[in-house]
């Protein structure tokens, strides 16, 4: 219990709380008492985060604070550490109750208060929270009373939400199947956005980045020459020569798991302090990352800890794995660790490359689907001197499927326009003589190819 200065740290406090939309740091420093912050910016700003509702971002503190502007300044100027935030709490709380203990001991010193009244008083005022791991519990009670804030889709494709903050997504493909364009288009997606370019060829994918929070992307799988003309192609497709100074590209092959994981927490901390908020982290070569993909401790230890780390910086963290090779081979990532990605994960994005078209679908994933029908595809152009989008187009036997899918759907829907879920089951087992599930498969499979649409309002249609 010294009196140590502790500016630096309550500036760093609230600049990380204030960045943190998903209001975790507020409810792990919830028992740090406005009064023991000694600069009175960052007290008056501490107590009316306090008070905000659970819907409310941090941000909501600052409309009509009155704290003055250089003083705001000073804040974000600080920097923080998500790392150290526990322990930058606790100094001050520490520094604080000692100034505590020495006013309540001069008020013994002159009679004014009783030993036994003096301790009751230091142990009633600087009483530490039950277990930190039950209060942080116990802040992410979900209840009707108190929704929290719905989070905006940082990218889309196809026009459908595929990467939210606080969740993983999976990019899958095998090896030369197009993943890096696909990170290309992504990158080049919010370029675009941030300066107001339209009609460009973003391979499908869409983004909204108006604050500048920090794009991170970590390469672990190229050289630096390459990964350099990957990310300048990016540019370009975007229009754009120079970097964006939120734009925080870095080519880490060849680093072991350890230093991999420990260089992923520090560029984000750094970024995190250089800009508004994190705004997405792509990690392009996720296997990386751990010695053996099979390894089902290790591989459930990192797929929690990026979903960590996603929730604590508001952020999706978008995992580039591999598919396994083969033929008969799944369309998940490799080993347990693309299983595990895929379970946890807000979308699975996968990449199929039939002839020299590289296909994008997302069925596994907790919004709309995206399906072969959405049309989002792309092949490589000489004349570009890059990945372009194309119409999807369809091998000859999914092609001869689609056409008796097309003779189904033509045959089922007669004159009508549309058919309700339950009909059109009816007549297409009636159609063919099937029973049980099948039909509903049949169903899924018409509109996987484009060949009926929906459900909307009055059901199923098809697709002339």
């Amino acid at each position: 219990m010294t009196g140590r200065s502790t500016t630096i740290q309550e500036y760093r406090i609230i600049n990380a709380t204030l960045r943190d939309d998903g209001r975790g740091r507020i409810e792990r420093a919830r028992h740090l008492p406005p009064e023991a912050f000694t600069e009175v910016s960052c007290a008056t700003l501490w107590r009316r985060m306090l008070a905000l509702p659970r819907n409310k971002s941090p941000e909501h503190a600052l409309i009509g604070c009155g704290v003055h502007m250089g003083d705001l300044d000073t804040i974000r100027g600080a920097g923080f550490s998500v790392a150290t935030f526990d322990d930058e709490v606790e100094l001050v709380r520490e520094a604080w109750a000692g100034k505590v203990y020495s006013a309540l001991a001069e008020d013994f010193k002159h009679g004014r208060i009783s030993i036994a009244e003096m301790r009751e008083k230091f142990d009633a005022i600087t009483a530490k929270p039950a277990d930190s791991v039950l209060s942080d519990v116990i802040g992410r009670r979900i209840a009707a009373s108190s929704p929290p804030p719905e989070p905006i889709p940082r990218f889309y494709l196809a026009g459908k939400p595929i990467a939210t903050p606080g969740n993983l997504v999976s990019l899958i493909a095998k090896a030369k199947s197009g993943k890096t364009a696909a990170i290309g288009g992504i990158l080049a997606s919010a370029v675009a956005s941030a300066v107001g370019r339209d009609g460009v060829d973003t391979l499908g994918f869409t983004a909204s980045n108006p604050e500048g929070g920090a794009l991170i992307l970590i390469d672990t799988e190229q050289s630096m020459f390459d990964a350099y003309e990957c990310y300048m192609r990016a540019l370009h497709r975007a229009g754009q020569d120079e970097d964006p100074p939120w734009l925080c590209a870095y080519g880490l092959a060849g680093y072991a798991p350890d230093r991999l994981h420990a260089a992923l927490q520090l560029v984000i901390e750094h970024a995190a302090s250089a800009h508004p908020r994190i705004f997405a982290v792509v990690l392009d070569g996720v296997a990386d990352f751990v010695a053996d993909v099979n390894d089902i401790k290790e591989s459930n230890a990192l797929v929690a800890d990026l979903h960590r780390l996603a929730i604590e910086y508001n952020c999706p963290i978008i995992c580039v794995i591999h598919s396994n090779e083969g033929e008969k081979a799944g369309p998940d990532g490799r080993g347990h660790l693309g299983k595990q990605l895929a379970r946890k994960s807000e979308s699975n994005l996968l990449l199929v490359k039939d002839g020299d078209i590289t296909t994008i679908t997302s069925e596994k994933q907790r919004k709309a689907p995206i399906t072969k029908a959405d049309g989002i595809a792309f092949r490589w152009s000489d004349e570009e001197g890059r990945h372009v989008s194309c119409s999807p187009g369809f091998s000859m036997k999914e092609e001869a499927r689609r056409a008796e899918l097309a003779d189904l759907a033509a045959e089922v829907f007669g004159t009508d326009s549309r058919l309700t879920w339950s009909e059109l089951k009816r007549r297409i087992a009636a159609a063919r003589g099937m029973k049980g599930k099948e039909p509903d498969k049949r169903i899924t499979k018409m509109k996987e190819m484009g060949v009926i649409k929906g459900p909307s309002i009055g059901g199923y249609e098809r697709v002339a």
